[in-house]
């Protein structure tokens, strides 16, 4: 039944992951009577690699895990929910520190949805800005209906368990959940805790931020600090990949080529493959090219305004906008803020 239940779910993850995960979910297990043998059970895991630092676990691994913990606990929703509060930013390894040593919420937003392969999670996100607030637009319906409700449900909690670590004297600033998932036992006490109606049923998944949260600053704000976080996400990522991803290439490429930026024929013939399959690729990760061209424009902005070796005009003429108007419109779509503001 497992192999069933994994087909197609791995399309989610193109990284392997550390055991933190697996640490709390054998904890949280025991805890309820379940014990780590019976969670390991067919997995090709051992309890010893939960305590070690420098094992990996392969995406189906883990699945094999939280599928184990569904079938023993019952209830997903709700103990999805209830395991996901105990994933701390200092679960995350660089990632964590990463979002706590942001400027701001905005700022710790963005890295999160960037490095996101850097997490546990199976769900694909994008970030979209509009006149409503800051979406987070998840794809969910790659993900085993018998898994779904579990996996979804951990990351509601872990987003609440991070949120109170970077802004604990805040509420929580969401005005808007809906999923693609039918009412079900669990929901009604994640509304609770999370002081948000989930919208169930709906044609689409997507968490609306409310745009009043994203101006507050962060304690611990240290660029220099975030800055080799996203390094090391990098490296991470380089090594945990489960394949020559083409679109991670591409953004590599697009990341150390110099401008103006190669154009997706260029590029697509850099990486031997065709851009038609280019294309393809980045459309099944959930981009596209011109939101990969902006992604990296928008990193390059933010480095080169944070330095303040840079005034806002001479950056956007750099990056090949004819106007500083136009800079700015972009920097805003892309972040929230003007480049003055960021600056400020």
């Amino acid at each position: 039944m497992l192999d069933t239940l994994l087909q197609g779910a791995l399309a989610g993850r193109d990284h392997r992951m550390g055991a933190g995960s697996l640490h709390l979910m054998l904890s949280y297990a025991q805890e309820y009577g379940v014990s780590p043998g019976t969670c390991l059970s067919g997995t090709g895991l051992t309890r010893d690699m939960a305590g070690d630092p420098e094992a990996v676990i392969e995406p189906e691994q883990e699945l094999a895990v939280i599928a184990s913990l569904v079938d023993h606990l019952g209830v997903p929703f709700r103990h999805g929910f209830d395991l996901g509060l105990r994933y701390h930013l200092t679960t995350f390894g660089p990632w964590g520190l990463g979002l706590m040593s942001s400027a701001s919420a905005n700022d710790a937003m963005i890295r999160a949805v960037r490095y996101l392969g850097a997490t546990y999670t199976f769900i694909r996100c994008r970030l979209r800005f509009s006149l409503s607030g800051p979406r987070l637009v998840l794809t969910i319906n790659h993900l085993p209906e018998g898994l779904r409700e579990f996996v979804v449900a951990r990351d509601l909690g872990s987003m609440l368990a991070i949120h109170n670590d970077l802004l604990p004297a805040h509420p929580l600033g969401v005005s808007r959940i809906a999923l693609e998932l039918p009412r079900c036992s669990g929901m009604e006490w994640v509304e609770e805790q999370l002081g948000v109606t989930i919208e169930a049923g709906h044609s689409h998944s997507e968490i609306v931020i409310d745009p009043r949260i994203l101006t507050q600053a962060l304690r611990w704000g240290n660029e220099v600090t975030a800055r080799q976080c996203e390094n090391d996400c990098e490296q991470l990522l380089e090594r945990r990949a489960l394949t020559a991803c083409p679109v991670r290439q591409a953004r590599m490429l697009l990341m150390d080529s110099d401008l103006p930026l190669p154009g997706p024929e260029a590029l697509a013939q850099r990486l031997n493959v065709s851009e038609r399959h280019l294309r393809r690729r980045l459309n099944q990760a959930g981009t596209g090219w011109r939101q990969l061209v902006e992604e990296v424009l928008e990193h390059r902005a933010r480095n080169k305004l944070a330095s303040g070796r840079y005034s806002v005009q001479e950056v956007a003429s750099e990056l090949g906008y004819a106007e500083t108007a136009s800079f700015s419109h972009a920097f805003k779509r892309w972040t929230g803020q003007s480049p003055v503001r960021f600056l400020g």
